[in-house]
């Protein structure tokens, strides 16, 4: 049986870096007005020379390295579990080099490169029962998170397992994405969206709606920055001169500018179920919580409690993204959490033709048999 939670001494490393990552950050102002209102004077415009670097992942020269100390205010702290020869600069980077780590009975799962450091613990509560894993993400030198997809050519019909397309791209770190292909295969409306730079769909619901999915907004920014927005605030030329180069659509919106999105919560994912949802603290600090659900072990959050602990972990743009039977993390090419409605820790969830990722690595690869392992 799986032990629920994370040993002392790796939490108190990963709660170390993120509280000193986060006094040191720049700070995004959680005041802000009502959801309904018009944003478009706080978002930066970005050109089109910039929007061309989006997916360009730069090392940078070996900064003085440390082993553990907490220098400039800025964490680096490491498990005493840590990988051999892996050293950090100030601010928990590795100064060389790419280092995993994966410690599946305690739940933990760490990663950390010159650009990108990833750390998931493995959470649970008795009352009410539920297991949920949270993502503290930091990045820098244009590492962003993308959707990426099995076939770049076809992102509406071909698909595969989720692991396997973040197997085929080599991603470091991945979650289930919007699940928009589907309604885009149903000819149904599929909201406003937007691929790699390239405007996919410009129709969404009215205001009047009240379909669940409710086609909520997030849009992805060159400089790092996600933005959740409801579903009418902006136009899909307005994403696109934000210079948006993803733009998904599900919903609702958990948090903008530090706010709870509340009158959204009572009509949308009231209920518990598995969830999964991305958040912004700042840009280059990121966090990404799966929760599992329709199991004994765990039932499940609401958009409700999963706002809220997003809120409490200090994100200032949150978004739910699919859940139930669509809802995973993938970690290094590897599912680690277990799916809703089955207590084998080897089912899949739902297939589709994209993930929400960050981050590639030539340590993530396919399995030798790339159609044996679509069939597990």
């Amino acid at each position: 049986m799986r032990k629920p939670i994370v040993s002392g001494l790796h939490r108190i490393a990963v709660a170390m870096m993120v509280i000193c990552l986060m006094l040191t950050a720049c700070g995004v102002s959680a005041a802000g007005s009502a959801l309904g209102e018009n944003k478009t004077a706080a978002t930066a415009q970005v050109s089109d020379a910039a929007l061309a670097t989006v997916t360009a992942a730069q090392a940078t020269p070996a900064p003085k390295a440390t082993t553990g100390a907490i220098t400039n205010g800025a964490a680096a702290t490491l498990p005493s579990n840590a990988p051999d020869g892996l050293r950090v600069d100030a601010d928990g980077y590795a100064v060389d080099g790419e280092y995993s780590l994966r410690d599946k009975d305690n739940g933990s799962y760490d990663y950390w490169s010159q650009s990108l450091q990833i750390h998931i613990t493995r959470h649970a509560d008795t009352s009410p029962r539920v297991v949920w894993f949270e993502a503290q993400i930091f990045a820098r030198n244009d590492t962003l998170f993308h959707m990426f997809a099995y076939d770049e050519t076809d992102r509406v019909h071909k698909g595969a397992h989720q692991t396997v397309i973040a197997q085929k791209n080599h991603v470091v770190f991945a979650i289930n994405g919007d699940f928009a292909h589907l309604r885009l295969g149903w000819k149904a409306t599929a909201g406003l969206l937007i691929r790699n730079g390239t405007v996919v769909s410009s129709k969404t619901f009215s205001k009047k709606a009240t379909k669940y999915p409710n086609l909520d907004n997030l849009a992805l920014l060159p400089d790092g920055t996600m933005l959740a927005f409801g579903r009418n605030e902006h136009t899909i030329d307005e994403y696109v001169a934000m210079g948006a180069y993803d733009l998904l659509a599900f919903g609702p919106v958990l948090l903008h500018e530090g706010v709870l999105n509340s009158k959204a919560f009572s009509k949308y994912g009231w209920e518990r179920a598995p969830r999964t949802a991305i958040g912004m603290v700042t840009p280059g600090h990121y966090i990404a919580i799966m929760v599992e659900g329709r199991q004994d072990e765990s039932r499940g959050w609401s958009t409700t409690h999963l706002a809220a602990h997003m809120q409490e972990l200090g994100a200032v743009e949150a978004f739910n993204l699919d859940g139930g039977q669509s809802a995973t993390m993938i970690f290094m090419g590897e599912q680690i959490i277990r799916v809703g409605n089955s207590d084998s820790e080897t089912a899949k969830p739902r297939k589709a033709t994209e993930v929400l990722g960050i981050g590639q690595s030539d340590l993530v690869q396919l399995p030798d048999t790339e159609g044996a392992a679509n069939k597990k």
